[in-house]
């Protein structure tokens, strides 16, 4: 990096791709080659150091050219280093552009036209990248890191959140964190400033699905269109708003056509991601020795981890892998699976033979021995199977460690279950209408039932009327959309009724069933408990309870 930061002070111009023409230095060769009397100590120099040597120049060219042996690609003309950049993916011109500050001019300038054909050519040679040219107000450079989720947000730097995604109203990408820290939120309905009436802006409902409905403006949007809008007389505030109003409806089209091809090229990268492991996968599963026979078993590659785990990686850990890479992968833990199919059973019945006749073999700690981390991952000597335990590491070492795990796992099981049922009761006093499961947001989850199809009177009525169309539905349970649906549908009458002058009136007609939201808060326990997921979103002063707590067979 050095070198070339050196040589950048000696260009003839810092317009960027104005790159050091090296006619001088083709003349210098030649006059070199032309002079015999230096050629046998010229053999054993460099190019560089036989022009220096053969030739005389002045300070300032042996200088030039002190700093050119030391990296000569960076005189490479202008052609030849789009040709270059043309076959680099916009993650490798991003690591280029960071190697010095000769390249970071080349690549970051946002005048020069040959930058914005280098990032062009690059993201549409990419298949992660979309094809459509950017949005207005972003550049090919701007536009391609904007793409680059792996970042992370590009304002606090958090990498690997499910939350970072890109807001195409914006042209940002954005963690939420971040995005309502540079933003202002108006609820629906309400009154906004003259000058934010022609302002981009997105909706959001911040208080979960069956909250109120937000406009979001970004802030510093804001503040420009207001230091604008004062310093228009009143005449041309009307223009400035009809203009401003056309520009963010072209924003808003765009953006949600943008959205919906972000979800296109989604699927599009994963297909195309599942068709090239695939392709490797039957390459090497058709590898075959001399005799015809096939070097891998189909099944023991189907059990390697990074089979999948390869989908996962972000798009341009991706890029980099080619069918050698993954060979090598596959290959070593193919081999690992191998000898563990042939050596660990052994290892197991060592294990249990010796624990059968141990004196801490007692109840109930046997029955979580299948649980422990020393036990599903045996200690081997130098991680290696193949080496055979003796029976005083098994009596003094391992035996004894299953055995204290066990126990270990005995009270953290009390203690956890103690906890999570202490969490179901909290919950179930909380929530006792329909008012208290949509507070939790439990709206999602089929846990509601329609009060008139249990109405006995009702029924009666309905059997009689139309006997033919009539189905029961006093038993069925739905979640909250679509029991107001199906009151709205098959009891609008009643919904008619009811709902002149009232909000919400469907809730009058919609009961909670209390055993199946006991049910629910037990499921997601005992997911927690094996797995160490509560799938439920737990209120902040019930989640503290389980925040600190491990149990020792999620390892």
């Amino acid at each position: 990096m050095n070198t070339c930061e050196n040589y950048s002070s000696y260009s003839t111009s810092s317009t960027p791709f104005t790159f050091y023409q090296s006619s001088s230095i083709s003349a210098a060769a030649t006059t070199a080659q032309s002079n015999n009397s230096i050629q046998p100590y010229k053999q054993s120099l460099s190019f560089s150091q036989q022009i220096l040597k053969g030739l005389n120049y002045s300070n300032s060219q042996s200088n030039l050219l002190s700093s050119l042996q030391k990296c000569l690609f960076i005189i490479v003309p202008t052609e030849i280093f789009i040709l270059i950049c043309s076959h680099l993916t916009p993650w490798d011109l991003i690591s280029l552009s960071k190697t010095c500050r000769k390249f970071h001019d080349y690549l970051c300038s946002t005048i020069s036209s040959n930058t914005q054909l280098i990032w062009k050519t690059s993201r549409l040679n990419t298949i992660f990248f979309p094809k459509i040219p950017p949005p207005s107000g972003l550049n090919e450079r701007e536009y391609c890191l904007i793409l680059m989720l792996e970042k992370g947000c590009q304002f606090c730097g958090r990498k690997g959140s499910r939350d970072v995604r890109i807001y195409w109203t914006f042209r940002v990408r954005s963690c939420w964190d971040c995005l309502m820290n540079r933003t202002v939120c108006v609820e629906s309905g309400n009154e906004i400033p003259e000058y934010a009436s022609g302002l981009p802006f997105t909706k959001f409902r911040l208080n979960g699905m069956y909250g109120s409905e937000y406009m979001v403006f970004w802030a510093d949007s804001l503040k420009r269109a207001k230091y604008e809008f004062d310093n228009l007389s009143k005449t041309e505030r009307s223009e400035w708003i009809r203009i401003s109003k056309q520009k963010a409806k072209e924003i808003e089209i765009d953006s949600i056509y943008r959205e919906k091809l972000d979800q296109k090229l989604y699927d599009l990268t994963m297909y195309h991601k599942k068709c090239q492991i695939l392709l490797y996968y039957e390459l090497l599963a058709s590898e075959s020795n001399s005799n015809g026979n096939l070097l891998y078993n189909r099944y023991l590659l189907d059990m390697c981890p990074f089979l999948n785990e390869v989908m996962l990686l972000p798009n341009h850990l991706f890029a980099r892998i080619d069918y050698d890479r993954w060979k090598n992968k596959i290959l070593e833990e193919y081999r690992i699976i191998e000898m563990e199919r042939r050596i660990i059973p052994k290892r197991y019945n060592q294990i249990k033979e010796r624990l059968v006749y141990s004196p801490l073999y007692k109840r109930p700690a046997i029955y979580w021995i299948p649980y422990c981390p020393s036990y599903k991952s045996p200690p081997y000597h130098n991680n290696d199977a193949r080496i055979p335990w003796d029976d005083k590491f098994l009596d003094k070492v391992l035996v004894p460690r299953i055995m204290s795990e066990a126990t270990l796992c005995v009270k953290q099981a009390e203690d956890a279950v103690f906890v999570l049922k202490f969490i179901e009761d909290v919950l179930c006093t909380r929530i006792k209408t329909v008012r208290d499961a949509l507070a939790h947001e439990l709206g999602n989850d089929e846990m509601f039932r329609c009060s008139l199809c249990g109405n006995m009177n009702l029924n009666f009525n309905l059997r009689s009327s139309n006997s033919l169309n009539y189905v029961d539905n006093s038993t069925m349970l739905y979640n909250y959309t679509d029991v107001k649906r199906h009151i709205r549908s098959n009891h609008y009458n009643w919904y008619q009724n009811y709902s002149e002058g009232s909000e919400r009136c469907e809730d009058i007609f919609i009961e909670l069933d209390i055993k199946i939201v006991r049910t629910f808060l037990i499921n997601c326990s005992n997911h927690w408990f094996w797995h160490g997921i509560y799938p439920y979103k737990l209120p902040d002063d019930l989640a503290t309870v389980l925040a600190n707590r491990r149990m020792i067979w999620w390892i």
